[in-house]
């Protein structure tokens, strides 16, 4: 299985971003564009500001995770999978200093550990 990357951020930081997942999560397979003939391997997405469409058709889909606090975007997507659930990050400290991106670390960590709570039957 994989998780797909989807994100609109220019190109340094999209690059940034999964090379620091990746190197967080090694023993995952990360993807940035989509292929039809791999769609069904997708069972977790990680999202910023994804262009609409961008999970749509993704069969196997368990997880999104969203990689800032406000999901509105993502939300506003008439394809967006409705059966599958959405977790956006949430950090104490960031709260307090208002809405902001988590920092590379923390969005490695929630993804490893959803990762592992996402069950064989759809379970989250």
């Amino acid at each position: 299985m994989s998780i797909m990357f989807a994100a609109r951020l220019p190109s340094d930081e999209h690059a940034r971003w999964l090379d620091l997942l990746q190197a967080a999560l090694p023993d995952e397979v990360f993807v940035a564009r989509r292929d039809a003939a791999h769609d069904d391997d997708i069972d977790i997405a990680v999202v910023a500001n994804p262009p609409p469409g961008a999970l749509h058709g993704l069969r196997n889909l368990k997880l999104i995770q969203s990689l800032w606090a406000g999901v509105e975007t993502v939300l506003a997507d008439a394809t967006l999978p409705a059966d599958v659930p959405l977790a956006r990050m949430v950090d104490q400290h960031h709260f307090d200093a208002g809405p902001q991106r988590l920092d590379e670390l923390q969005v490695a960590q929630a993804v490893q550990r959803a990762g592992r709570r996402v069950g064989d039957d759809g379970d989250v």
